[in-house]
């Protein structure tokens, strides 16, 4: 049985210990390296305690086997009774490649907080008010953030105009204007665990390690997507949702759009895939065929049933559908 919190909601947390450490010049595993006298896997490891979760999961990789027996000790030091599952990374492929391996611990919760086991100094009350702060705002996935003097070698937090996360960064490959961000990320996430596994299916390896990071995800949940839609290849803005039975493929949706249900992108001639760009504020309703190429502008309506072919203008209202004829 899982353990339910006080809302029902099954909770799980992730701690991700399976890096190597090799900046850190030592055969010992990152995590086990000494901090005011405990490795510093244990302070993460007592702050995901404290949450209550049904279980903690800790993912494993270098020197499974000391790092197995180093978090039995310190269960015991610190009085933990709660289950702990180890999962173990076959390949160190990057940190959403460590989350992959993880999805059968994950599926047993609704809602998860992913850790990273080389994160001493987070506290129980910043943990505490990511978690709170996801479930007031119905969030789907949120992250803690810190803003730096100097925020050299960690991913940077990009934002939009309303100052909704857009992407995460990576230093090594961020523009000079992004390298001028101060606020970065701090690797702990709290997620709806059915996005989390909808993003985990789409995102890809990335650079000459191809590792699959998990700061990815954060761009292609931004998003709602309910049950029986399947989202290929296209950007969702903040604050749009696809709800029901669509398929959108090659898209770039817009902020704060409504995707009626049954709407289908025709992405694909027979030959070429196109792409169907949806502005801010557009309305589709429901059982709609956009062919592609199609450009639907901002703040426009599309009514149920139509089947659009050309470019709808902003603010505008596009019905497509053959007039009603009623036989006796």
């Amino acid at each position: 049985m899982i353990a339910q919190r006080k809302d029902g909601k099954s909770l799980g947390v992730l701690i991700l210990a399976a890096g190597q450490g090799t900046r850190m010049v030592s055969s010992l595993p990152k995590v086990l390296h000494g901090i005011a006298g405990k490795p510093m896997l244990f302070y993460p490891l007592r702050v995901a305690n404290a949450l209550k979760p049904a279980a903690i999961g800790i993912v494993v990789g270098h020197e499974s086997g000391a790092v197995k027996a180093a978090v039995t000790e310190m269960a015991k030091e610190a009085g933990i009774s709660r289950r702990i599952e180890f999962i173990q990374q076959k390949e160190t492929l990057g940190s959403g490649n460590a989350v992959l391996e993880a999805v059968p611990f994950l599926k047993k919760f609704k809602t998860a907080v992913v850790l990273c086991g080389d994160s001493p100094l987070l506290t129980y009350e910043s943990l505490y008010g990511l978690l709170s702060s996801h479930e007031a705002q119905k969030g789907q996935a949120t992250l803690l953030t810190a803003k730096l003097a100097n925020p050299k070698s960690y991913g940077r937090i990009v934002r939009g105009p309303l100052g909704e996360v857009l992407r995460i960064v990576e230093d090594s490959v961020a523009s000079p204007k992004e390298l001028a961000i101060n606020e970065v990320n701090s690797g702990a996430y709290c997620f709806e665990v059915a996005s989390l596994l909808m993003g985990l299916k789409e995102i890809g390896p990335k650079g000459p390690k191809r590792e699959q990071f998990l700061t990815d995800i954060m761009e292609l949940v931004r998003a709602k997507v309910g049950n029986f839609s399947e989202i290929k290849a296209s950007r969702v803005g903040a604050g749009s949702k696809v709800p029901h039975l669509s398929y959108i493929g090659d898209s770039e949706i817009m902020e704060d759009v409504n995707i009626g249900a049954g709407t289908i992108t025709c992405n694909y001639d027979g030959k070429t895939k196109h792409k169907t760009v949806i502005g801010s504020k557009a309305f589709i309703g429901s059982n709609v065929n956009l062919v592609a190429p199609v450009k639907i502008g901002r703040g426009a309506r599309i009514g149920a049933g139509s089947t659009i072919t050309e470019d709808v203008p902003d603010a505008a209202l596009a019905i497509a559908r053959a007039r009603q004829v009623n036989k006796t």
